[in-house]
């Protein structure tokens, strides 16, 4: 399992829509933004399943 935090979060909204692309014509994000504080993310992922593998035992011996 891992968890991570994220503080400080700048939590915003744009002032204006993004305008969308157009034939010959990139996509326009506006930069003005209206500020609402600062928020927190945790998040606990589990990182892979709990599954056994194998009943084997492999025995280990060092060459001389």
């Amino acid at each position: 399992m891992s968890i991570d935090e994220m503080t400080g979060i700048q939590a915003t909204e744009r002032i204006e829509k993004d305008l969308p692309m157009r034939p010959g014509k990139v996509g326009r994000r506006e930069f003005e933004y209206i500020p609402h504080g600062t928020q927190s993310l945790i998040a606990v992922l589990q990182c892979l399943p709990l599954v056994k593998l194998s009943n084997q035992v492999v025995e280990i011996q060092e060459q001389k």
